[in-house]
C-alpha cells in the first residue's frame, strides 16, 4: 500500500502585505467582516491485490490508511481512512459484495470542524472518477463517516472505467476546509467612556499640583531645611537653593 497527501492552507486575505481591510468610504468608526481563504487538501491511498481482498476479506473486516495530517488556519488536524473490501457491516442492511470508505478523525483539531469531503477513485488512465460526496462535522472520533455501498464488487471488475489497474484500488479523498469569518474594528475619535477618563485624569493631577504648591509655601514660611538667605528690602527670607532652581525663569 502507498499513500500521499497534499495541503494547501490559507491564511487571511488581506488588500496588500501588511495591510488591514477597510470600508471604502471615510467613517469616524467602521467594522470590516472578511472571510479567511479555504483549505483544500487531497490524500491519495493505493491498496494492491485488491481483487483477492475482495474475495478473502470477510464481511466487517478492513484496512486501515496512515495517519494524515492537514493544517487549517494554523491547527493541526490529523485524519485516517477506513477501507472494507467487503464491506462495513450495519445491522438491518446487507453490504457483502460491496466496498465501504469511510473517514476518521485522528486528534481532537479534528472534532467539530465543518468541512466538506468526497471520495472516489483514480482509475487506469489516471482520470478520478468521484462517488461519493458531502458536508459534514465530527462530533466525536468514535463514528467515521462515509459511504457503506460506495462501489460494488462487480462494478470494479467489469465496468468500463477500469478501476483496478493492476489489481491495485487507488482511492482518493478530497477535502475542502471553509475559511472562518474575521471581523476587525476601528475608530479615528475616542468614546465617551476615554473622554470622561481623560477628564478625571486632569483632575487628578491638578489637585496634585495643588498640593505640591501647598507644601512648597509650608517649607517656605518654616524656613526647615533652608541653605539660602535672599534678603529683599531689609527682610531675609530663608530660601532652599534646590527649590529656587527649579521654580527661577532664568
Amino acid at each position: 500500500m502507498s499513500s500521499m497527501a497534499i495541503s494547501t492552507p490559507r491564511g487571511s486575505k488581506r488588500s496588500s502585505i501588511g495591510k488591514m481591510k477597510k470600508p471604502p468610504v471615510e467613517a469616524t468608526a467602521w467594522c470590516y467582516t472578511g472571510t479567511k481563504e479555504d483549505t483544500n487538501f487531497s490524500f491519495a491511498w493505493t491498496i494492491e491485490n485488491f481483487g483477492r481482498k475482495m474475495d478473502v476479506y470477510k464481511n466487517g473486516e478492513c484496512i486501515t490508511s496512515d495517519t494524515f495530517k492537514v493544517e487549517v488556519e494554523g491547527v493541526e488536524t490529523a485524519w485516517k481512512l477506513e477501507c472494507f473490501p467487503n464491506g462495513k457491516q450495519k445491522t438491518g442492511e446487507d453490504t457483502a459484495g460491496a466496498v465501504s470508505v469511510f473517514l476518521y478523525p485522528a486528534n481532537g483539531s479534528a472534532i467539530n470542524r465543518q468541512f466538506s469531503f468526497a471520495i472516489g477513485f483514480v482509475n487506469e488512465e489516471c482520470s478520478r472518477v468521484m462517488k461519493g460526496k458531502g458536508d459534514h462535522c465530527f462530533r466525536d472520533n468514535q463514528n467515521g463517516w462515509g459511504w457503506l455501498k460506495l462501489v460494488t464488487h462487480q462494478t470494479l471488475r467489469f465496468a468500463n472505467d477500469k478501476l483496478l489497474p493492476n489489481d491495485c484500488l487507488n482511492i482518493l479523498c478530497v477535502m475542502k476546509f471553509r475559511g472562518s469569518e474575521v471581523t476587525t474594528s476601528g475608530t479615528s475619535r475616542p468614546t465617551s467612556t476615554f473622554a470622561r477618563a481623560g477628564h478625571e485624569a486632569g483632575e487628578m493631577d491638578d489637585v496634585a499640583e495643588e498640593n505640591e504648591d501647598k507644601g512648597l509655601l509650608d517649607l517656605l514660611s518654616t524656613g526647615d531645611l533652608a541653605d539660602v538667605d535672599v534678603v529683599c528690602s531689609g527682610r531675609v527670607f530663608a530660601c532652599h537653593k534646590a527649590i529656587l532652581g527649579a521654580k527661577s525663569p532664568f
